[in-house]
């Protein structure tokens, strides 16, 4: 997956999932495509959801306390630790 193609719009049950991990500060273990179509896999606190030219990311933080966004069409994995 590139970062040209187009957003594929999340599942309302999957969106409410993320919500749930935010609202109870949830450290999960997720794995995402980058920009570069390679695999990242990290345990990470989910932060928030933003929405920005009709794409949605999930906003992240390491335990280094470094922030990233990740489009969620391009998350593989997300499991509570």
């Amino acid at each position: 997956m590139s970062k040209n193609e187009p957003y594929k719009p999340v599942s309302c049950a999957t969106h409410s999932e993320y919500e749930l991990l935010i609202m109870h500060r949830e450290i999960i273990q997720l794995r995402w495509l980058d920009d570069n179509g390679i695999n990242d896999l990290s345990m990470v606190t989910a932060k928030d959801l933003q929405t920005k030219a009709g794409e949605e990311f999930l906003i992240i933080e390491d335990n280094h306390g470094k922030q990233y966004q990740v489009r969620l069409d391009r998350i593989q994995l997300c499991t509570k630790i």
